[in-house]
């Protein structure tokens, strides 16, 4: 059985589920790939085609923001919606969904699912994995756990990867989030969460007295939305909410609501470990 996962990563998470689940799966007797949403050769549509063609499950893999997906990952769904798959010798594949968290997801897994099966991905698996905070923000100051407390997390969370991926390839379902309070605090999540979240890019700035220009933010915006330009920086509403620019800035410059949290006291989140790099997720 061959596993596709096409997944988006601000800050490592993601990154490592998605690694970490192929790895599982070729362990297990399967074949498995996967393709961030950062390199260019997945927006192509012959190479989407035969993907998709050559493969038995595609997965998209996320950060859970508020009990959704990040804008970019919506915006894939909606390129894959403009191809035709009529054509494809397995037109109905498995399709299942990775989020990471960093405290809790209400029914972030399983809100994709009609647009899934729109492209003819049946949702079979969905499942949360608890990894750490990335949002030391002025207004949710909550530090990333410790590298052993983040250890622990993976042990436990490859547990649940090898019960996804056996009961995957044996045609049965492995679903979280269909607990009828867990989709009711979703649905208040993305009440309240889902405007705010889309507007966020109004709400960045830099700090020019910690500035040193590095242009860190701007190279490293997955989603170009970043622009220095006349001795000022400029913040697109094609704005992801990754906290990519936020973490990883230098010297702590990057503002939300015109603050920042203390860097000596809330610490930013520079990946999950094992050697991650930016240039992983392209």
């Amino acid at each position: 059985m061959r596993f596709t996962t096409f997944f988006f990563s601000g800050t490592g998470n993601t990154w490592w589920v998605t690694r970490e689940f192929s790895r599982l799966v070729q362990e297990l007797g399967h074949e498995a790939q996967y393709y961030s949403l950062e390199n260019k050769a997945i927006h192509d549509s012959e190479f989407l085609k035969t993907v998709f063609n050559e493969s038995d499950a595609i997965g998209i893999a996320y950060p859970i923001y508020g009990s959704t997906l990040p804008k970019i990952m919506w915006q894939f769904l909606d390129e894959l919606g403009q191809l035709d798959f009529s054509k494809l010798s397995n037109a109905c594949k498995v399709g299942y969904t990775l989020t990471s968290v960093a405290l809790f997801s209400g029914d972030g897994a399983l809100v994709p699912r009609k647009k899934m099966k729109i492209l003819g991905l049946q949702l079979q698996g969905a499942m949360n994995f608890q990894m750490t905070s990335n949002l030391s923000v002025p207004f949710f100051r909550y530090n990333p756990v410790s590298m052993e407390k983040l250890e622990s997390r993976k042990n436990r969370n490859r547990k649940k990867m090898r019960k996804l991926i056996l009961r995957l390839s044996k045609g049965k379902k492995c679903m979280e989030g269909r607990n009828p309070l867990l989709i009711f605090v979703g649905w208040l999540q993305r009440i309240f969460g889902e405007k705010e979240i889309s507007l966020i890019s109004k709400y960045w700035s830099v700090d020019r007295s910690k500035c040193t220009q590095c242009l860190l933010c701007v190279k490293d915006c997955p989603t170009n939305s970043i622009e220095y330009f006349d001795d000022k920086f400029i913040f697109h509403k094609s704005c992801t909410a990754c906290m990519r620019c936020y973490n990883r800035c230098p010297s702590s410059a990057i503002q939300i609501f015109n603050r920042t949290a203390d860097p000596e006291k809330y610490r930013r989140f520079h990946g999950p470990g094992e050697g991650f790099k930016i240039k992983d997720l392209r």
